[in-house]
Formats: structure tokens, sequence, C-alpha cells
């Protein structure tokens, strides 16, 4: 929400979080904020972008 200058995203991001309707990467709840790690999560395998082959990847 600073990022994008939105202040008023702040509190629904909160909400998102806390109810479960948001999950993040553990890299990005852990280092965001801090001066440690990245806040980025990798996961290399190619998927291509339709709904039927995100579905058979079996992830």
């Amino acid at each position: 929400a600073k990022r994008l200058e939105r202040p008023e995203m702040a509190q629904k991001f909160f909400e998102y979080i806390w109810n479960g309707w948001l999950c993040l990467a553990s890299p990005v709840l852990s280092n965001t904020g801090t001066d440690r790690g990245l806040p980025i999560s990798c996961f290399g395998i190619d998927v291509a972008d339709s709904i039927y082959d995100i579905g058979s990847k079996n992830l």
C-alpha cells in the first residue's frame, strides 16, 4: 500500500492476511521491512498459461 502510494489499502491487506484470504510465502512474511534477506520466494517450474495446464501440473 505504501509503495503503491495508496495507504488506504494497508488495512485491507491486513484484513485479508489476518482472515487467511491471502497467504504470503515465508520469506515475504519474515523479511519484508527488515534489512535481512529478500522478500521473495522462488519456485522453478514451467507451466503453460491455461487453467487446464495449471491444473494438470499437480503442484
